[in-house]
């Protein structure tokens, strides 16, 4: 009995514990040092008020990464989901590159599409989720990409490249064949005469 009545009073500090914590991590009247110090005590909380706090705090930058770390170490897949799609394109790339790191294979064809994204930020940073694959099966969303060109293109041919297959090199060597003029990349001035 005296081991049941230890167990729920713990229960209970820490519950209060945590309401402190995700009060203090959404209150804008701290600075961003002990914003941060709050979201990182609540790392690897699961309960519904902490994922709900960690989804309403993305919409602040100054514990926005903090926030998105949690909601990914939260397993709350959902949310990262609905961030990725939202509209303000700070919290779209924390989003993706979160997402990323969970390394589900469902989630490939949302970073690849994430990763066409008119925002270089957002863009990069799905890029970057898909980088957390180790698996071949992420081969042919990076080789779609890098075909497509631009920073995000660079970045998914990089790591197409780590796996050394023949169809990043035929891949490779398109994208070489498209440069029909010595100046047309990297932009470079021609002399006027």
């Amino acid at each position: 009995m005296k081991i049941r009545t230890a167990i729920l009073v713990l229960a209970c500090v820490s519950l209060r514990a945590q309401d402190a914590n995700i009060s203090r991590m959404l209150d804008a009247k701290l600075n961003i040092s002990q914003r941060n110090d709050f979201c990182y005590a609540l790392r690897g909380a699961r309960s519904p008020e902490a994922v709900a706090a960690f989804s309403q705090a993305l919409q602040s930058p100054e514990v926005r990464a903090c926030a998105a770390r949690n909601l990914r170490e939260a397993g709350a897949v959902d949310q990262l989901k609905t961030a990725v799609t939202g509209t303000d394109p700070e919290i779209r790339a924390a989003a993706a590159c979160e997402l990323g790191a969970l390394i589900k294979p469902e989630f490939m064809e949302l970073l690849a599409k994430t990763a066409r994204d008119p925002n270089l930020i957002v863009a990069t940073n799905a890029v970057q989720g898909l980088t957390y694959y180790q698996d071949r099966s992420v081969l042919p969303y990076l080789l779609n990409l890098a075909e497509s060109g631009g920073m995000a293109g660079t970045i998914a041919l990089s790591r197409a490249v780590q796996f050394a297959g023949p169809s990043v090199l035929a891949v490779s060597r398109r994208l070489m064949a498209r440069r029909t003029s010595p100046c047309a990349w990297p932009p470079c001035v021609q002399s006027v005469t």
